[in-house]
């Protein structure tokens, strides 16, 4: 049996009200810490840590700019994964990898091709996921588009929690999730306003499918 130790945790206080410390849920990114060493705490400054770093500091500054919008009166949050160690009785004794408290109540609001799973006519959670990723590409002036949205919400409705989204950008910035200007246009060819998004946010011009559909995350 792996056995591990939290290094680091910065999973925003409020968003903990979602997350469940017995059961920690693992994705793709933890596995850096099989390639490299991290130094104490962080990540590694080069390679995927530093991209991990660019695009979750991405991700942030789009969703506190969809926050201040007060489209709701909630508060979306973005699930940030601590740095853990493995102990000294794991094959992989002090070898350090991202890890994250598992969400209740999971769910997928959006993939990055733009596909939603959960259609929503009622103006709920899943409408206005897709409403956060309309706003990223007008907030950023067309670069980027936030989407594969995926967490958990408040019982009570009252907030939601993000975790691991992707950013899609004109010129592929951000690793094998993001699939560029093309992705950008199938995103919008899928994409359906609702009450959520505002008529004088921008899309753009080319709205063509580039993509096939795909409920889970596309790769390039």
């Amino acid at each position: 049996m792996n056995s591990c130790t939290l290094g680091r945790s910065a999973t925003a206080a409020p968003a903990r009200r979602l997350l469940n410390r017995r059961a920690e849920r693992l994705h793709q990114v933890l596995y850096f810490g099989y390639e490299r060493t991290f130094r104490s705490g962080r990540l590694p400054l080069g390679g995927h840590g530093a991209l991990y770093e660019r695009t979750q500091e991405g991700r942030e500054e789009i969703i506190n700019a969809f926050n201040a919008e007060n489209v709701i009166s909630s508060t979306v949050y973005l699930n940030h994964p601590g740095v853990w160690i493995f102990d000294a009785d794991s094959s992989y004794s002090g070898q350090r990898f991202l890890c994250e408290p598992f969400i209740e109540g999971f769910q997928k609001f959006n993939s990055n091709s733009g596909i939603v799973p959960r259609a929503d006519d009622t103006g709920g959670w899943p409408a206005l996921m897709q409403a956060l990723s309309h706003f990223s590409y007008h907030n950023t002036g067309g670069r980027y588009v936030l989407c594969d949205l995926q967490g958990g919400v408040w019982p009570d409705g009252g907030g939601a929690v993000l975790t691991d989204p992707v950013i899609l950008s004109r010129d592929r910035e951000f690793g094998p999730t993001d699939l560029g200007s093309a992705g950008i246009s199938t995103f919008f060819a899928r994409h359906t306003c609702n009450k959520f998004c505002q008529g004088h946010w921008h899309k753009p011009k080319d709205q063509s499918v580039y993509f096939e559909a795909n409920e889970g995350t596309t790769f390039m």
